[in-house]
């Protein structure tokens, strides 16, 4: 209830995957967006997601995490 964007999904499928090196496996969820909603206090005056407002965090791997606090845009190649 406290996140400002929420990503309605339809469960498409879970795969189980091995894990080297010991008993435990890892899940990867896969599903379908089916719906968007985003507090307006995160949209620009264009209705696009002003990141620097936002501040999302971003996993890094192992235990590490980073918080966003620049960004820039690049088109594809």
């Amino acid at each position: 209830a406290e996140s400002p964007i929420h990503l309605e999904c339809r469960h498409t499928r879970s795969v189980t995957l091995p894990s080297a090196g010991n008993d435990k496996t890892n899940t990867v969820v896969f599903g379908e967006i089916i719906g968007i909603n985003i507090d307006d206090t995160y949209l620009d005056k264009d209705g696009r997601i002003d990141f620097t407002r936002l501040s999302p965090i971003g996993r890094l791997g192992y235990l590490d995490f980073t918080k966003v606090n620049n960004f820039f845009s690049m088109e594809r190649p």
